[in-house]
């Protein structure tokens, strides 16, 4: 009696504990339709599989097989040990899309932190071009890379109605950010790594995730802009998302959508002007990730005691989209070509996609205050005749057809004395203040040409068009305020910590 009784409770058990998993999965397939549903997000079938068959359906493609072979015979290597190092890959490039993670983790996480640091907005689209584009097309958002945080500003951006899969460099291959890039659907890819082996790998999963309709996202630049002005595209990824049209069953269209970013400042500012400076000094993993840990410590001591201040705009533009059929038309036979003349011709389409973005970069107030500063070749600058200059260059910039952030808002004068008595911003009476002036640091240089951060490339030769901003879920535009009228040194370090709106007259927050 005692064996039976243990009996069945052992089954009571397994059968209250199977039940209950099945409960809490069910539950969580409910919670991710309701987020899917919520957020209208754009997701196909595949992205919602699980990660083992689209693992297997990598390792069994007949590309990669014959790459394994190839790979074997030519190092003289035994074809398990080659099939070992391809799963390796495999498991290092398919990510596990989480709904819930990105949705309801990620997403309000990335709208905390970048309301914290930023003031998002989306101050251009053509929405007609946009949208024109058929629902059962792919897009593949195409975008300038600024700051480590694009991913996150895009990701939040376009969150009501589409999820993106970012190609993620293997600086992000560090705990947690491995776990929580794949869980959100990006896949890694190894810059610089030319083994054939893993090329054929790569592509055939940018194949498969293109080929199922997956929408996508990569920085045709492959690294961060140290300056701000564009680089020029590398052609890798682009020629595999693009020879997807090479298979026979796949039918649809590939749409290029051109998305160009700035801030008015970047976390990583004195780290890429380092660099910029000498590309060689860049610090270990042990420095770097001492540095965002300093970094994260003093902000949140800021935020906890009222004195965190918002780096400015994180400003976000999107352009007019190009359909890859269509440019193909232009071009035919491109894909069939060998691979050094099908890259030549693809380098047409690259400059294209490059020109569009670089005709929608937003000018954001600081680097607009930046370049009039630096135009004057001076060290002590009138405040009244900087922000007439400021007038003069975004008026230059409308001539264009720029993007400037907020350009239809004139730069407010500084606040003027009334009875002979000075006000200050807050409304106190005092005594006026000396004449107000800014200070630029001593350079030996001459007066300033231009900035790739104030004026946009493609913007000199007139492309793109103008259009009042969209809009969007992100709220309001921001509102104008007095400037406010004092001696600032830009000598003094202690100046540096100045709030943006000191110096254009604009409350980025």
């Amino acid at each position: 009696m005692n064996l039976l009784a243990w009996l069945g409770l052992a089954a009571a058990l397994l059968l209250l504990s199977s039940a209950g998993l099945w409960l809490g999965r069910r539950r969580v397939r409910r919670a991710a339709r309701a987020a899917i549903h919520q957020f209208r997000a754009r997701l196909s079938r595949y992205q919602l599989q699980q990660r083992r068959l689209a693992k297997a359906t990598l390792a069994a493609d007949p590309v990669v097989l014959a790459a394994v072979l190839h790979h074997a015979q030519e190092h003289g290597l035994s074809e398990g040990d080659v099939r070992r190092r391809v799963d390796h890959y495999i498991d290092e490039i398919v990510p596990q899309l989480n709904v819930l993670s990105y949705y309801k983790i990620g997403y309000n996480l990335a709208k905390l932190v970048l309301n914290l640091l930023y003031r998002v907005t989306v101050d251009y689209q053509d929405e007609a071009a946009l949208g024109r584009i058929p629902k059962k097309d792919v897009m593949v958002y195409v975008m300038n890379h600024r700051s480590n945080v694009d991913y996150v500003v895009v990701a939040y951006v376009l969150a009501y109605g589409a999820h993106v899969s970012y190609a993620v460099g293997e600086w992000a291959r560090v705990w947690p950010l491995e776990y929580v890039f794949k869980s959100f659907g990006s896949y890694f890819i190894r810059r610089g790594f030319r083994e054939p082996l893993y090329h054929a790998v790569l592509e055939r999963y940018v194949h498969l995730i293109t080929k199922n309709g997956v929408t996508q996202g990569f920085f045709p630049e492959g690294r961060l802009a140290r300056d701000g002005r564009l680089g020029p595209a590398k052609l890798g990824l682009l020629d595999y998302i693009c020879r997807t049209l090479l298979d026979p069953e796949f039918t649809r269209d590939i749409w290029f959508v051109p998305v160009a970013m700035n801030f008015d400042r970047v976390l990583e500012d004195r780290a890429l002007i380092r660099e910029l400076v000498d590309e060689r000094d860049r610090p270990g993993r042990l420095w770097q990730a001492w540095t965002v840990v300093t970094y994260v410590s003093r902000n949140l001591a800021r935020l906890l005691t009222g004195r965190l201040k918002r780096y400015g705009r994180a400003a976000i533009n999107f352009g007019t989209p190009l359909s890859l059929r269509h440019w193909l038309r232009a071009t035919p036979g491109v894909l069939e070509l060998p691979k050094a003349q099908r890259l030549a011709e693809l380098q047409q389409l690259a400059q294209e996609l490059m020109g569009r973005i670089g005709a929608i970069i937003p000018v954001t107030p600081v680097p607009l205050a930046a370049a009039a500063l630096l135009s004057f070749d001076q060290t002590v600058i009138p405040k009244a005749a900087l922000l007439e200059r400021m007038d003069q260059l975004r008026d230059r910039l409308h001539d264009v057809n720029a993007k400037v952030v907020r350009g239809d808002a004139r730069i407010p004068p500084p606040a003027a004395t009334r009875g002979g008595r000075w006000r200050q911003p807050g409304g106190a009476a005092g005594r006026a203040p000396p004449a107000p002036v800014l200070r630029q640091l001593d350079r030996a240089s001459g007066p300033y040409q231009g900035t790739a951060d104030a004026v946009p490339q493609g913007a000199r030769d007139g492309s793109g068009a103008a259009a009042a901003a969209p809009r969007t879920h992100l709220g309001r535009r921001g509102e104008t305020s007095n400037s406010c009228c004092r001696t600032i040194d830009l000598r003094d370090d202690r100046e540096q910590q100045l709030a943006h709106d000191e110096f254009v007259g604009l409350h980025p927050g």
